[in-house]
């Protein structure tokens, strides 16, 4: 029977041989007095060195602590944002149409407000910066556009 080669002994010591690899390995040792001998010293050898740069020792990591963020301090949704900016702007128009009145009554006009959203925006930007407008139908059915900025 011939003896064991270093690279397969290396295999054998750093639990990389297959399991008919070991079998043999483990045969071989058994008979042959010499190969058991050079697998013990390659293996007092392989600590020597991990305990040399420190492969051995285990570090404990220390994870940082990581602060959660309130839950009742959370963003208001863009969507509840950009309503309340409608909203916002048509409760300043209606108050500039009611103060510009100034007490004078003319023939009764109705006015109606209805919100509409144009859904399609830029959600990389924030909802300040995007543009608003109003639209305000006169009597005769003229629209005028106001751009909020």
């Amino acid at each position: 029977m011939s003896c064991i080669d270093d690279e397969l002994i290396q295999k054998f010591i750093d639990e990389e041989a297959t399991a008919q690899e070991v079998k043999l390995i483990n045969q071989h040792i058994s008979a042959c007095r010499v190969c058991a001998e050079k697998i013990d010293q390659q293996k007092k050898l392989a600590v020597r060195i991990r305990k040399t740069i420190d492969l051995l020792v285990e570090d404990e990591i220390e994870l940082p602590k990581f602060n959660y963020p309130a839950q009742n301090n959370r963003p208001v949704n863009t969507i509840v944002r950009r309503f309340l900016y409608v909203l916002s702007a048509a409760c300043v128009l209606f108050f500039a149409i009611w103060v510009s009145d100034n007490g004078q009554q003319k023939e009764k006009e109705e006015v109606v407000f209805y919100y509409n959203v144009d859904w399609e925006f830029d959600a990389n930007k924030p909802v300040s910066d995007q543009q608003m407008i109003i639209n305000v139908i006169d009597a005769d059915g003229n629209v005028l556009e106001y751009p909020i900025e």
